[in-house]
């Protein structure tokens, strides 16, 4: 009947949805149809609904590894685990090299996503690049992309992945729009082995391709490598545009990986630039849902990428246990294991577990070397660090840790890097007047990068030097800059310590900001601007991926922060 009346797609697959199974090509073909349309609306749990049921109908086998092939996409797009299955039984049915292709990379990724077992999903690439040959240049393409991704944070395999680099780069200049995945390989590698600024941008920009990556529909397991290398540079306003970017896909396309993936680089980003509370916000809401889909390496990259957050801030003290105790299963044989093992040795030396600290950095500093990674992306300035918990008691070795870090920073140009390895080398070295040199260049060079957070650290630790040598009135000056900027950053025990350290010079410290606009972090202020518009907090939910509650939580924070009662009040608040 509604068929006859012209009824949209939707209504009549909602209808097929509680009939039984006949057998019936035209029942098929309209749950298809329908699935289509939920795809294009952002809807892919409904899209898988209506794709399951239509396989209910048995049809035969071409048609069936089609209707599969479909609805793992569906599946993989809404972050659901049966997507693996779903794709093993297109390898099983197809008679398509190229669909079995495309199965073998989707389970290697999903797989890789949720377990990090390299060893599996590297052999499934080559079986993907067996069954595409070399009839498909954009497939085979894709398919050595993932090959060398997976080898690429594989200690075990990075030496032949090294080997391999030169035809990959001549497969990246002659492949054309098919090689953008590969480019993007490319460029995190050389932005974590120091190739050059303008060598990862070149990499980084054929691969997104002015945002034709995401357009064409390539792969989202390859976004994390140009975001990586942008961010590893410091190039943080290009990885910005791409982040957005993705935003708007991920909402479009109602893909959950996608989300994570934005959600991840958001906070690396906010991390970089010195807006902890905003990181702290980001990286809650982005590890609970990627608990929730089973998505193991997002969880474990949340929580590495957000070390500054766990020291500073004690509002993400549950994060840090949870990083302290992240059972990490194969993803130990592998960088992430390492980068999340950096975090660890950070917050446990924080904690006076020195030792354990020491051992931890030591590992994952031994993981960065056999990759030949002097600018890992998720373990940042490691050699320093290890260095500073050495101290004293291994006093050559340290120095000789900071130094190898600073001939690799001088190389790369970064300002972030120099002066954080500068700011060390002044906490190393015993003569006074050497070790004020060398923290007052820490503090010239951090002030003219992006890097707040390292500038305020180097503030701090020379103001406190110039404390301890009873040098008050110029200690005073320097707090006060590091307190601000501290406060400023939602570095809470850094500014702790800096409002002791202008207590100990005799000066009366400000307290930090605790209302007002300012006080808004970036997430409670994109709510609070979405809410004044008129937004509904179910609209804004949804646009940002959160839940209602989570919104109207921000709210209630929100009217305190800026001392009003209601959204009535927003838009003048805001303004004010």
């Amino acid at each position: 009947m509604l068929r006859t009346q012209g009824a949209k797609l939707d209504r009549i697959a909602g209808h097929l949805l509680h009939s039984g199974a006949t057998g019936s090509p035209e029942t098929v073909m309209t749950l298809r149809a329908a699935a289509g349309e939920a795809l294009a609306l952002a809807a892919p749990d409904t899209a898988a609904v209506y794709l399951a049921r239509a396989l209910a109908e048995n049809p035969e086998r071409q048609l069936r590894s089609a209707l599969m092939l479909e609805l793992a996409t569906a599946e993989h797009a809404c972050g659901s685990p049966a997507a693996i299955e779903h794709y093993e039984e297109v390898r099983r049915l197809s008679d398509d090299p190229a669909a079995r292709a495309r199965a073998a990379l989707a389970v290697a990724e999903l797989g890789w996503f949720a377990t990090g077992d390299n060893a599996r999903y590297l052999a499934l690439s080559d079986l993907a690049l067996a069954d595409i040959g070399a009839g498909d240049q954009g497939a085979q393409l894709r398919a050595e992309a993932a090959r060398a991704g997976y080898m690429l944070y594989d200690p075990r395999a990075s030496a032949s992945f090294r080997q391999r680099v030169p035809e990959l780069e001549r497969l990246r200049r002659e492949g054309g729009a098919g090689a953008r995945p590969l480019a993007l390989v490319l460029a995190a590698y050389k932005a974590q082995t120091d190739a050059g600024t303008e060598a990862v941008v070149a990499s980084s920009e054929q691969g997104w391709d002015s945002g034709a990556y995401l357009s064409d529909g390539e792969p989202p397991m390859f976004l994390p490598q140009v975001l990586g290398a942008l961010l590893a540079v410091d190039e943080l306003d290009r990885a910005s545009a791409v982040i957005d970017e993705l935003w708007t896909r991920a909402r479009r396309s109602g893909s959950v990986i996608e989300y994570l993936l934005a959600s991840a680089h958001q906070t690396l980003l906010h991390v970089l630039r010195g807006e902890l509370a905003s990181a702290s916000e980001e990286a809650h809401a982005g590890y609970a849902r990627a608990v929730e889909v089973n998505n193991q390496l997002a969880a474990l990259t949340m929580l590495f990428y957000i070390g500054d957050v766990l020291i500073e801030r004690p509002d993400a003290g549950d994060l840090a246990q949870l990083a302290d105790t992240f059972e990490l299963g194969p993803l130990a044989d592998l960088q992430f294991g390492a980068f999340l093992k950096a975090t660890r040795a950070r917050l446990r030396f924080a904690a006076g577990r020195r030792s354990e600290a020491v051992a931890d950095m030591r590992s994952a500093g031994a993981a960065q070397r056999a990759c030949a990674f002097t600018n890992p992306i998720g373990c940042p300035a490691w050699r320093s660090q290890l260095a500073l918990m050495l101290g004293r008691s291994e006093h050559s070795e340290a120095l000789q840790l900071v130094n190898e870090e600073l001939r690799d920073a001088e190389r790369s140009g970064m300002p972030r890097r120099i002066g954080v390895a500068v700011r060390a080398l002044g906490l190393l070295t015993e003569d006074w007047e050497t070790s004020r040199r060398h923290l007052e260049q820490a503090v010239t060079i951090l002030g003219g990068s992006p890097a707040r957070l390292e500038h305020a650290r180097a503030l701090v630790e020379l103001g406190a030097a110039l404390r301890r040598h009873n040098q008050r009135a110029g200690a005073r000056l320097v707090l006060r800059d590091g307190l601000d900027l501290a406060d400023r950053c939602g570095a809470v025990r850094l500014a702790d310590r800096a409002y002791s350290e202008l207590a100990a010079t005799g000066a009366r410290p400000r307290r930090q900001r605790v209302t007002g606009r300012e006080a808004l972090t970036a997430s409670e202020l994109r709510v609070a601007h979405m809410a004044a518009e008129g937004q509904s907090s179910k609209d804004i939910a949804q646009a940002l991926f959160v839940t209602t509650r989570t919104v109207d939580s921000h709210l209630n924070r929100i009217y305190s922060k800026l001392g009003i009662s209601s959204r009535a009040r927003l838009q003048e608040a805001l303004a004010g």
